[in-house]
């Protein structure tokens, strides 16, 4: 019976998504600035009245990248017909409460997508690597291969699911929130109406999370079959899944510190 016949179709498939999960990354990457993808966008819309008692429809918008956001004020009639303007998180001139939150949280984020684009690049190279060593390998030698290959893959895999789920995270809580507080408090002081969301970027990094994790289980899912008892893959499977775990329970504590501050 042939152990790798079913591991190297796996590994096919998870180099695929593998590709997703790397463009993914890279959109995450354009959102360090302002200018392209962004991670967060907020919109206020709100009358001014002039001392005529004539009134003109404004719309304010922010888009917030990593490590900078800009803002663009349109319409407004006679004051500007467009405005804008481009703010770094740590400069003299952003003194808001989401100013070191953010620029904190930006920092973090630019590493961890790093070191997972890194990592799934080195998966990738690795899966070409394997599946050339399978094709020359003797079939009584396959098992034991396959096995540690998945082990080392599910162990690299799981480090950039748990990089990307903390990158998902950290925006949210607390830079997504501290905006959203701001948006909404600068709103209401003008009655105006206002929106305030993530935006493309971080869809695309969250997405790229959730195919990692499909890929972490496409790997894991040999070690629970094929070494249950020779090569210890269950035992090393659910060490993997307690990480997971692991995650839940971070999740839950930077949930319950955000409400406290």
């Amino acid at each position: 019976m042939c152990c790798c016949c079913g591991s190297a179709i796996a590994h096919g498939a998870s180099f695929t998504l593998l590709v997703l999960v790397g463009i993914f990354i890279v959109v995450g990457w354009a959102g360090a600035d302002s200018k392209g993808a962004v991670w967060g966008a907020s919109q206020i819309d709100y009358d001014v009245i002039f001392s005529n008692n004539a009134t003109s429809k404004c719309e304010e918008n922010y888009f917030w990248g990593l490590t900078q956001y800009t803002v663009q004020i349109k319409s407004c009639a006679i004051i500007l017909s467009e405005s804008e303007k481009t703010f770094s998180y740590d400069g003299s001139d952003c003194d808001q409460d989401y100013c070191d939150p953010c620029k904190n949280a930006g920092g973090v984020i630019v590493f961890f997508i790093t070191a997972s684009f890194l990592a799934i690049v080195g998966v990738m190279a690795y899966i070409v690597y394997i599946l050339r060593q399978q094709a020359s390998e003797q079939e009584a030698e396959r098992g034991i291969s396959c096995t540690k290959d998945r082990q080392l893959l599910s162990l690299v895999l799981t480090g950039v699911c748990i990089a990307l789920y903390l990158t998902i995270q950290i925006w949210v809580t607390p830079c997504q929130n501290e905006i959203n507080d701001f948006i909404e408090d600068s709103a209401n002081s003008r009655n105006a109406n206002y929106e305030s969301t993530i935006a493309g970027a971080y869809a695309t990094v969250f997405t790229g999370w959730v195919f990692n994790t499909i890929i972490w289980k496409s790997e894991i899912s040999v070690p629970l079959w094929v070494g249950r008892r020779r090569f210890g893959g269950l035992k090393f499977a659910l060490i993997l899944r307690y990480l997971l775990l692991l995650l839940l329970g971070i999740n839950v504590a930077m949930r319950k510190w955000d409400k406290e501050m």
